[in-house]
């Protein structure tokens, strides 16, 4: 949490966005809600929740949740990733693509290395 609140202060950053595969929208396999949300508390940061329009009256599909929150990184000014995977190299191009012509904005990744340690 260290870097994200220099990156607020530096760089003044007043929302914080926060997308992980932990969430009960994320991988496959991944599931663990506690964490996901603790450290969106830690950090002050804004989960994206689909059922809060109420449009959603079915069973939320959890890929049209990823496709909304790539589309809401992508955007961002700032991007701090952690981690490695196929999911996480989609935003990143899709990060890029946005800011081809832009000058203000940086990608931080941290734990680049972590999944191989699992395998």
């Amino acid at each position: 949490m260290e870097f994200v609140n220099a990156l607020r202060r530096t760089r003044k950053v007043k929302t914080l966005f926060l997308s992980t595969d932990m969430s009960e929208y994320g991988g496959i396999t991944n599931h663990d809600k506690v964490t996901h949300y603790s450290l969106a508390e830690q950090s002050g940061a804004v989960v994206y929740d689909p059922t809060v329009t109420k449009r959603f009256t079915n069973k939320v599909d959890r890929w049209q949740v990823s496709l909304a929150e790539v589309r809401l990184l992508s955007q961002s000014d700032h991007l701090i990733t952690i981690g490695h995977g196929s999911f996480n190299i989609f935003i990143l191009n899709r990060f890029h693509v946005e800011h081809l012509k832009s000058k203000n904005w940086t990608w931080t990744t941290l734990c680049h290395h972590t999944a191989q340690r699992y395998q």
